[in-house]
């Protein structure tokens, strides 16, 4: 009885050391093992680095099922961002073939497709699949709203943009996000805004003004566009209070209303508000603005002294080339001046004059939404060297 229970003991031993070592023993059919050669010869193609004939190997011999759809989804996503949107897509589509998924499993496979699609540049079938997701509330319907929001920027649907906003907007409880949507759905009415306009329906541009407004308060791009519309309509006081809003909704972006408030007239209160707003956040633009409203107000004297105040206290090119170009030389030193002109002048305009906040995106032209990051609001107005 005692040899039988030591022998026990020892059994018991050995078995806990065994398994401790090499895992569990496989109790499957000898029709169920893994295909051992096949997978050894992908990860000797791993080893060689032949990465490609490796994932097909793999992939050849990986089932379908829900304990590997986590590897096809890493596969499918390594071939996206390698720029293979060809075999990506043949991924996610045996994915979707497949019968040994569930609805969940199934809808982020289609949520993967979609991305390959708008990778490829297919935005018609990013669109099918998308709205399919969203109509039959799958369980990645969220994450097809943002992709599908993305989808119509790209194609300048804007009203579709809106709506698929909005329904995204009742569905998720983050602030920073609400926040980010709601200020991309202000541009979007901005967008309906201009198409308003450019179709001369004032009407319909002012509801779309203030419905940007109401989504997004701090949309300068609505209130510069309430002002043009006042202009066109003959209301220059309107259009000036329009204006003078902005440097209270982001005084940074203040020096896209001077384009519209230099061609109304000057008077104390938009000087004021320009000197206010260009000593908060320096621009060419408000510089630009002060010289010539001083010039015209208080003459030529006092326009030199804001300009030496200028250069003194903000040095930049744009200054000293306004500095310079306004100086009375001698005419023995005319081609001196001339030179230094042309030089200042020639630096100033090869200056990206814009700056993506976000991205560090640069260019000469004012974008609301960032051609890089995509992101709405971040483009600024560069100051200085």
């Amino acid at each position: 009885m005692n040899e039988a229970l030591v022998l026990v003991i020892f059994l018991a031993i050995a078995i806990g050391w065994w398994m401790g070592r090499y895992g569990l023993p496989s109790l499957r059919f000898f029709w169920q093992r893994p295909r051992t050669k096949e997978y050894l010869r992908g990860f000797t193609y791993l080893i060689n680095e032949q990465s490609d004939t490796a994932v097909d190997t793999f992939l050849d011999q990986l089932d379908v099922t829900p304990n590997t759809l986590e590897m096809h989804i890493a596969i499918g996503t390594m071939l996206r961002r390698k720029g293979e949107l060809d075999r990506a897509i043949r991924v996610h589509q045996n994915l979707l073939e497949s019968q040994s998924l569930d609805a969940s499993e199934l809808s982020l496979a289609q949520l993967e497709l979609a991305r390959d699609f708008y990778s490829a540049g297919i935005l018609d079938r990013v669109e099918s699949i998308l709205c399919d997701m969203v109509r039959d509330q799958t369980s990645y319907f969220k994450e097809a709203m943002r992709l599908l929001i993305d989808v119509y920027q790209d194609m300048q649907q804007w009203q579709d943009a809106l709506d698929i906003a909005t329904q995204l907007r009742r569905q998720i409880s983050s602030s920073e996000e609400t926040k980010r949507l709601c200020e991309a759905m202000g541009h979007y009415c901005c967008e309906l805004a201009e198409e308003a306009i450019a179709k001369d329906l004032p009407k319909e541009a002012e509801d779309k003004i203030q419905q940007a407004l109401t989504y997004y308060p701090g949309c300068v791009r609505a209130s510069i566009l309430a002002a043009s519309l006042a202009c066109r309509q003959g209301d220059e006081a309107s259009a000036k209070l329009h204006l003078y809003k902005v440097a209270d909704q982001d005084v940074s972006l203040f020096s896209e209303a001077i384009d519209h408030l230099s061609n109304l007239t000057i008077d104390e209160k938009s000087v004021d508000i320009v000197r206010k707003a260009h000593q908060a956040h320096p621009s060419h633009s408000n510089f630009v603005y002060l010289y010539n409203a001083i010039n015209q107000q208080q003459g030529e004297e006092e326009a030199q002294h804001f300009l030496e105040s200028e250069v003194s206290s903000r040095p930049s090119l744009t200054a000293l080339g306004t500095y310079v170009a306004h100086q009375s030389f001698h005419k023995t030193d005319a081609e001196v001046r001339g030179v230094v002109r042309h030089t200042l002048q020639t630096i100033v305009a090869r200056r990206d004059r814009y700056i993506c906040l976000h991205c560090g995106f640069r260019g000469n032209q004012m974008h609301w939404l960032c051609p890089k990051c995509k992101r709405w609001g971040d483009i600024r107005q560069r100051h200085g060297l």
